[in-house]
């Protein structure tokens, strides 16, 4: 295969940055197989559900109308046969492991005089009764529930809202609120609980019939959670692309390695291959040499001058043999006494500025002179 020529300092140059390249991409293939990363996700150190439920029915009055003795939830209701609400309370608290569980409670009834309703509301007057007193509860244990049945007399709390009403003698809108608050802590082996509940039941007073709405939140799971480093998996697409790049780049390097060559920047090698390659079948090589006066000399100007002479004359083209093609830098045609001379050296340097003829002097003075003329006894 024919190498191809570049200029030396151009070959160096591309063969440094691919080694380079090979070297960076290399380490980065190293450091993504060695450290692939790693991602700080929030794991769940402690488990817990937290869950707070009212239920209630309605316990009637003997009347005319109803066959049963209450009534269930979500219905409307005649509030001349209700007796009273049976409301259950229902606080539980359910962790995935043993934990110190501590807290209180206390259930309220509140009765409200108001006007307006959503962003218009303005209460205008409020009396808090205790139905359970503030408790306090503590447990070691994976759960804690408590439970308890309260009955909310309607009949007491509309003769109150109506007495409120005759006495300021404002006419308002009423209601009483049952509430349970509970404050729950739970010392827990991977950090402190603290949770709160309000859940509640209201119901319109003073009026021919009522509905009882609850407010109470939905119970999900919760938990307390940590940081943790978790190792992400290989990337191998970008091991992949990283394998391609060095494969390439190795193979650039092996192709700049014995696929090319450094381009001849001395003219005189350059011409004297120049001149073998175009004329080779017609030069012939000598091993001695010879001495010619400078009488006997006719310079030629260039080799297409000598070897017309050569065809005039009948005669070879001869120069003197040497493993350096450089020494070979003078060809000869001979004719008797005649010697026709094409000095590639005289030529080149004839052309040359100043710098070049000594940079070539140079070069030459490492090769050292092998450009005698031979010597007609060599025929």
């Amino acid at each position: 295969m024919k190498k191809i020529q570049i200029q030396k300092n151009l070959r160096l140059a591309i063969g440094l940055i691919c080694i380079v390249l090979v070297v960076i991409l290399g380490a980065l293939c190293f450091y993504e197989y060695k450290y692939p990363g790693v991602e700080e996700t929030k794991v769940p150190l402690y488990g817990y559900t937290a869950k707070e439920e009212i239920n209630y029915e309605v316990v009637l009055k003997p009347n005319s109308l109803y066959d049963t003795k209450s009534l269930s939830e979500g219905q409307t209701y005649l509030t001349n046969f209700a007796n009273y609400v049976a409301t259950v309370f229902t606080y539980e608290f359910v962790g995935e492991r043993e934990a110190e569980i501590n807290g209180n409670y206390e259930i309220v009834a509140i009765v409200e005089g108001y006007t307006g309703e959503g962003e218009t509301f303005i209460s205008l007057w409020k009396k808090e009764f205790p139905l359970v007193p503030k408790t306090s509860f503590e447990a070691k244990d994976k759960s804690f529930s408590l439970s308890r049945n309260i009955p909310l007399k309607i009949g007491d709390y509309n003769a109150f809202a109506e007495k409120i009403s005759e006495e300021s003698k404002v006419n308002a809108q009423a209601k009483v609120t049952a509430i349970m608050n509970v404050e729950l802590t739970a010392k827990t082996d991977k950090g402190i609980i603290e949770k709160k509940a309000s859940p509640s039941l209201e119901a319109p007073l003073n009026t021919g019939y009522f509905k009882i709405t609850k407010v109470q939140s939905e119970s999900k799971p919760e938990a307390i959670e940590g940081i943790e480093s978790v190792q992400l998996p290989l990337n191998q697409n970008l091991l992949i692309g990283y394998g391609i790049g060095i494969g390439l780049l190795l193979i650039a390097l092996l192709v700049l390695l014995f696929g090319t060559k450094k381009a001849e920047s001395d003219p005189y090698a350059k011409e004297i291959k120049k001149i073998f390659k175009k004329h080779g079948t017609r030069l012939v090589a000598l091993e001695s040499e010879v001495t010619a006066t400078s009488g006997q000399q006719n310079r030629v100007r260039s080799i297409e001058d000598l070897v017309r002479i050569s065809d005039e004359l009948g005669k070879p083209i001869i120069y003197k043999y040497s493993d350096n093609p450089k020494e070979s830098s003078r060809f000869w045609v001979i004719d008797d006494q005649r010697y026709y001379v094409y000095d590639v050296k005289e030529v080149i340097e004839s052309g040359l500025s100043l710098k070049e003829k000594v940079r070539v002097s140079a070069s030459r003075d490492k090769v050292g002179d092998g450009n005698k003329a031979p010597t007609p006894a060599a025929f």
